[in-house]
């Protein structure tokens, strides 16, 4: 606004001086040649023609001088006010700047900010601090110029490994006794680049920590290992135990002594060493004179004794054999029962060691003692049990108001209920049964027996359902168990888990009655169907059979997976054709079999159709699929069943020879076209097809032999379609393998065309395209005279064309040829070739 009331000042300002004002002169005007004057606002007086002259366009002179002055102030105070806002911009930057630098230098952590060429252009105090520099000298230098070369190496290939994955990097590194962890991650430059960015943190005390954690449990697992673990007397596990606080505190040796405190007579003694130690086999007496130093000492005090400053030498060569060592007082109900004592630990023993081997080997000691007194009671309970603990089937006993007396172990495994949770509760929560079958209802064999006082077995469809859910197939019997006035005392139940031998029958009655590679039925199934279903009530009933087409020639082009392909292709479409009442079977290796019951000629015959257009629908890789359908009716039950598989084969073969000629043609075609889908390889069949139907003129050959040799250069290189699926990962393949995939050409080829009536006089010469004059070619190593003469023609002009399509120089190619003549090819032909090209130029 101030702006404006500016601009519209200075415009009066210059309208009132710039439009002159003439004097009023009353009477007859001045002569002609006379020069009137003109009197402006501040009395100055000019000529009027001066005016006239000036003022014959006052508004684009007028207007001109006031765009002029306005634009000028307009702009001028536009810069001063950029100019102004410019400054406050730049001193919000520098204040937020500060800001930053201040919040960064606020953490304790080591904050730093490298460009692409991983030199410094931020860093925050603490790391200044780390680098012992000023500022100045930290930024647009790297790590080689400002920390140890072992560091360096360390910080660079992470931030190397950060800019080149372009993701974020987190690793703890340990330098100097002090762990550090380190979080990089990449970051847009103002330049388009990408620098480095890094928040590292010192973590000694947490690692510290974290370490101290991890002994502990150590101390803990190991201590719940012994607890738990087995053993097959007190001197194993008590040994085993002194091994563990031996390796646990990093000891070198170690003692457990047995002490009667009533006799005050120590009663055993146990030794552990390292192995190294163990190899040097080191003397027992020289530990247990140590130990016995010491040890009365601390089972007088019933205190531990700790010396790490503790010195002895062997008498014999003079060396230290002991240089720190503790001894530790097992003390159970006030009582020392036993010393434990170690040595030679890498750093010095502390009140941690004390602890950790008090508590462990304390609860060591009461685990020996209670396993003894468990073991009594355990034999005492197996006396009582031993008869029904001793079945290796599960076994529970339920009383007569339907609580559980007794579970055994095999039990509580199928049920999922511990023991001590099973004993007392409902057996129906515990032992859970349904049927198999949804719906159906099994009877409870405890109800049973109480009701019938007899022995009952549970039927095979019983499934027990477990605590977690799992389902088991179970074989089950109940017995009663009589009291002294002859009622039932109780119901005993003993079961075993099925599963796995009824798991086992199904699959082998699936597998007897299934084909393997797509589920269908198996001929002998369709057989045993066929003859139960040969009942008036299914009259009319209808067979359709299926010979698939082309998959001998899919499993010779393209492997036996693809061939596999196709039949479960066919197997699913001849699935959806199907009504549940239907019977679809494989009958044997490319032909299936449909069973329809109630089905008459003109329902078999749009079946038949239907079938055969959806297979069509169906390729692999190249081959397009089809099938040869026949079909049959069989109108009443007196006709005989195996004429009526009869007229179904013979309507099927029939079509097969109809249609054959035609699918010959349609798989050919597509196969060439798999092979042209790349333009070099057309461009190369097509002119090496031409160079030799052109040569075979020149050498005077009969036209079939023209014929055949141009038609077999144009397809010579047919085998390559046998990896076309593999053509994706074709830069992946290593040398072996392209130099295998191209040997392997010419005898795919030769299957390929030996396939088709139309191509088998082509094969021969495909098949030695590549054998040498020498006998140092492929695939049969044919020498001279023995190869094919066609096929030495394919060879000299594919190698020609291939020679001046890549190189480029067709007068190199020549030489070459000249070069391998008696080698590479017949050197007779290789001359009649370099005439013929000498005349075609």
């Amino acid at each position: 606004m101030k702006i404006r009331c500016i601009v519209f000042l200075l415009i009066l300002l210059c309208l009132t001086s710039a439009v002159p004002i003439r004097a009023a002169t009353p009477g007859p005007s001045t002569s002609a040649g006379a020069d009137a004057l003109a009197v402006d606002v501040y009395g100055n007086e000019y000529s009027d023609s001066i005016f006239y002259q000036n003022s014959k366009h006052p508004i684009a002179f007028h207007g001109a001088v006031v765009f002029a002055v306005v634009s000028s102030a307009y702009f001028l105070l536009r810069l001063r006010k950029r100019k102004k806002e410019l400054a406050e911009v730049n001193d919000r930057l520098d204040r937020y700047n500060r800001l930053i630098q201040t919040f960064l230098n606020a953490d304790s952590g080591y904050v730093f900010l490298k460009d692409s060429r991983l030199n410094y252009v931020i860093v925050n105090e603490a790391m200044r601090k780390a680098l012992r520099r000023p500022r100045d000298q930290i930024i647009g230098r790297g790590d080689f110029e400002l920390m140890p070369q072992s560091l360096s190496k360390i910080s660079t290939m992470a931030d190397a490994e950060v800019l080149m994955n372009q993701a974020e990097l987190t690793e703890t590194v340990q330098w100097r006794n002090r762990y550090f962890r380190s979080t990089k991650f990449p970051v847009g430059m103002p330049d388009g680049s990408t620098g480095v960015g890094a928040y590292i943190s010192d973590v000694t005390d947490e690692r510290t920590e974290q370490m101290r954690h991890e002994r502990e449990l150590a101390w803990h697992k190991r201590m719940m290992e012994m607890l738990t673990g087995t053993f097959p007397d007190r001197h194993q596990q008590l040994e085993y135990a002194l091994q563990i606080a031996r390796e646990l505190s990093e000891s070198e040796h170690g003692c457990l002594a047995f002490y009667e405190e009533e006799t005050e007579v120590y009663t055993a003694e146990i030794f552990s060493v390292s192995e190294q130690d163990s190899v040097a086999a080191i003397d027992e007496s020289k530990i247990k004179r140590l130990f016995k130093e010491v040890r009365d000492k601390a089972v007088a005090d019933k205190q531990p004794v700790m010396d790490n400053r503790f010195s002895d030498t062997d008498p014999c060569d003079g060396q230290h054999f002991i240089h720190n060592l503790l001894c530790v007082p097992i003390i159970v109900a006030g009582q020392a029962v036993a010393v434990v004592g170690l040595c030679n630990k890498g750093s010095d023993y502390d009140e941690v060691d004390v602890s950790e081997l008090t508590m462990f080997m304390t609860s060591v000691w009461n685990a020996v003692k209670r396993r003894k007194h468990m073991t009594m009671l355990a034999q005492e309970r197996d006396r009582f049990f031993k008869t029904i603990m001793s079945i290796g089937d599960a076994v529970i006993v339920v009383s007569r108001d339907g609580r559980i007396q007794m579970i055994n172990d095999i039990a509580t495994g199928l049920t999922g209920w511990p023991r001590f949770e099973a004993i007392g509760a409902d057996y129906r929560d515990v032992f859970c049964l349904s049927h198999e079958e949804e719906g159906e209802v099994i009877l409870d064999p405890v109800v049973q027996v109480l009701q019938t006082g007899e022995l009952y077995e549970l039927e095979n469809y019983a499934i027990l359902i477990s605590r977690n859910g799992m389902r088991y197939d179970i074989e089950n019997s109940a017995s009663p168990v009589f009291g002294e006035a002859g009622d039932i005392d109780s119901v005993v139940v003993v079961f075993r888990d099925a599963t796995k031998r009824k798991t086992q029958r199904r699959e082998m009655e699936y597998l007897s009655l299934r084909d393997p590679l797509t589920g269908l039925y198996n001929r002998r199934f369709f057989e045993e169907e066929m003859q139960r279903l040969d009942t008036k009530r299914n009259m009319p009933m209808s067979l359709i059979l299926c010979d698939v087409n082309g998959l001998k020639l899919t499993n010779d082009i393209f492997g036996h997976a693809y061939g596999d392909e196709l039949i479960k292709r066919v197997a699913e479409v001849l699935r959806e054709s199907c009504r549940a009442e239907d019977i679809l079977a494989r009958w044997g290796g490319d032909e299936f079999v449909l069973l329809l019951p109630g089905t008459d000629y003109a329902q078999a015959a749009d079946i038949a159709a239907r079938i055969s257009e959806d297979i069509a629908s169906q390729s692999i890789q190249a081959i397009q699929s089809s099938a040869s359908v026949g079909f049959a009716v069989k109108e009443a039950i007196e006709e005989d069943a195996a004429d009526f598989l009869q007229r179904a084969e013979t309507m099927m073969y029939r079509q097969k020879a109809i249609e054959r000629h035609a699918q010959q043609e349609q798989n050919l075609t597509s196969i060439i076209g798999l092979l042209h889908r790349d333009e070099q390889q057309v461009q190369h069949s097509e002119t090496v097809s031409e160079l030799s139907r052109q040569f075979g003129m020149f050498l005077g050959l009969s036209d079939e032999q023209v014929r055949i040799a141009s038609e077999a250069a144009r397809l010579h290189d047919i085998g390559m379609v046998v990896d076309i699926g593999r053509q994706a990962n074709r830069s992946e393949w290593t040398d072996a393998e392209r130099a295998e995939s191209f040997r392997r050409h010419p005898i795919a080829g030769y299957q390929i065309l030996s396939s088709f009536d139309k191509t088998l006089d082509l094969a021969d010469t495909v098949l030695a395209h590549h054998e040498r004059w020498d006998g140092n070619g492929y695939p049969k190593g044919l020498k001279g005279e023995e190869i094919p003469r066609l096929s030495r023609i394919i060879s000299i002009c594919g190698y020609y064309e291939y020679y001046c399509r890549t190189g480029g120089d067709c007068a190199s190619a020549m030489e070459t040829i000249q070069k391998k003549a008696g080698t590479q090819f017949d050197p007779e032909m290789a001359a009649d070739f370099l005439r013929f090209i000498e005349t075609q130029s």
